[in-house]
Parts: C-alpha cells; structure tokens; sequence
C-alpha cells in the first residue's frame, strides 16, 4: 500500500517552546488517521507543517511521493483542508461560497457539478441561503465542500467537531466515513476527543508535549488480549515500590502519587500477577482493566487529568 504522509524527525521550535519534537510518522493510502492527543500537544502546529503553511525547525515531509520543499504546487493541488473552523463569506449564499473557492483553486466547474458537491455534505437544499444563517454544522459541512471542490486525494481536518452539538458531531462523524469508504478518500483527522477517534479510525498516533507516544492501527493498540490493569490497594505508594523490586516491574507505569496503580499485561498474566501481589503482602482493594482508548491514552499521556476532562 502507497504512503501518502510519510514524515521524519519532524520539530518545530517557536523561541525556546518546543511545540514538536522528533516527530516520525505515516499515513498510508486509503487510511483514516486518527491524531489524537490533548488541547497543546502539538497537532495543529503537525498539520500547518503539513499543509507548508509553518516551515519545520528539521525534519522532511513528502506528501504521495514527493518532497514538500520541493513540490509544493503539485502537492497542494491534491490536499484539501480545514484547520479548525473553515473561512467561509457570510453574505454569500453557500453556493456562492464553493463557486469563488472553485475559481481560486483553480477549477471551472458546472453549477450541476458545484451541486454535487453540496450534495454530498447534505446541504445541497440551502445552496442559495446566506451562510451567515448557516448553523455551525452547517458551515462545517460546507467547509467540507470547499475542500473536496478541487477532488484531493488527502483530506486533513483539524478538530473538524469543534463547537457541534451532538447531532453535529453525529453527522460530520457519518461524512468522514463516507469519504473513506465510499469515496475512497485518506483522510487525517486530528482531535482531543478520544471516542470520535476510536470510532473513525483506522489508524492512529498518540501525541503527547509534541512527543509520539505511539503509533499503529486501533484494533492492535487496543487488542483486548493485552490490556492495562487498574490496581487499587491499601497502599499504592508502598504497593508500587514492593513491586518494583520484582520482575512485574517492566509491566509497571510510572506513579505519579496520585490515582491506582497501572501495569500492562496481556490476558492471560492476570491471574499469576494477582497471585503473586497476594503472597507479596500487597493488601487489593480492587483489580479490573481498561480496554477503552480514553484509558489507554490515559495511560500514555502525561497530564490525565486535563485529558480526562476534554474526554467528557
């Protein structure tokens, strides 16, 4: 399968912030990437790299083959994009809004073929309102439009939920599907909200501080075979040093103090690893594991309070 992203040792410093930092990663063709990490972590900054809008303090991106540098036209010409909330005209009617952007990309489009367009977003019977009596979702869905105008091969779309009410989530959620599978578009979708990602996509990166923390398809990362296991005892602090001192200790996450303790492990070690902490002396409050991504990114991420409450 072709890569369509293929980034390495990407960084960007902005004075002496680090926004990202050593960044490798790929998207392969016909993917729903999911970029996921909290409000700071360095998304948007990955996408305005991507889209040569920010230049990288080091690192390379080529986009289908070609080195971004280098093939910026050529490049962009099969990228469509919304960063945040789209630039939209107000005071012109949504059918007004995709014919300028049609003309600017560079397309000479019919007005049945602009039609088309709207059609697919679903908003093809308010063509001719003002996009100022647009709802958000509205204009979500027209931003949409105007990137699929020009036909990309890639689709980036950076928190493409913000601001929604449920059914708007809903529905650009159903959009997003509906360009990967049945217009066979990539798409990249970045987002601090962990169950969008876990229900689009196909694959992921976790992005932390600007840092990977991991990255590779939804069904592996969250295999259900290997979990991470919550323990809650008498004494956590006391609990994680009697077990560092054992082999359990390269299953452990670092304990920051607060919370129950976390180990990762697969299945079938739960068992002798609840065996083993009873005959340690270790005094269980409670055991049980976290399959969700919420808990996995959790258990990645180094500010889970702030993560927790975006989650919810």
């Amino acid at each position: 399968m072709a890569s369509i992203i293929r980034a390495r040792a990407l960084s960007k410093n902005f004075g002496d912030i680090k926004a990202v930092d050593d960044l490798s990663f790929t998207v392969e063709e016909g993917d729903v990437y999911g970029f996921l990490g909290q409000n700071g972590a360095g998304k948007s900054t990955t996408i305005r790299m991507l889209l040569d809008l920010v230049r990288p303090s080091a690192g390379d991106i080529e986009i289908m083959g070609m080195n971004l540098q280098r093939h910026r036209k050529e490049i962009l010409q099969q990228v469509g994009a919304i960063i945040e909330r789209p630039d939209l005209y107000g005071y012109l009617s949504g059918f007004e809004n995709i014919s300028l952007f049609a003309r600017l990309s560079g397309r000479q489009l019919r007005r049945e073929q602009l039609m088309q367009q709207l059609e697919k977003v679903g908003i093809a019977d308010r063509a001719n309102s003002k996009v100022r009596t647009y709802s958000q979702g509205m204009k979500q869905r027209l931003g949409l439009a105007v990137a699929l105008v020009h036909d990309p091969q890639l689709i980036i779309l950076d928190e493409p939920t913000n601001g929604l009410d449920p059914q708007g989530i809903a529905d650009i959620r159903q959009l997003i599907l509906h360009l990967s599978r049945d217009l066979k578009k990539t798409v990249l979708v970045s987002s601090h909200l962990l169950t969008e990602v876990e229900v689009l996509a196909n694959r992921m990166l976790i992005l932390d501080k600007g840092r990977k923390k991991v990255e590779g398809t939804v069904a592996d990362l969250l295999d259900p075979s290997k979990m991470v296991v919550e323990l809650q005892t008498i004494d956590n602090a006391a609990s994680f040093e009697i077990l560092n001192g054992t082999p359990w200790r390269e299953k452990l996450h670092p304990f920051t103090g607060l919370g129950a303790l976390l180990i990762s492990l697969d299945r079938e070690q739960v068992p002798a690893f609840t065996a083993s902490a009873v005959q340690l002396g270790i005094g269980i409050l409670s055991i049980q594991p976290r399959h969700s991504l919420e808990n996995y990114f959790l258990s990645l991420t180094a500010d889970a309070t702030h993560v927790h409450a975006a989650a919810n």
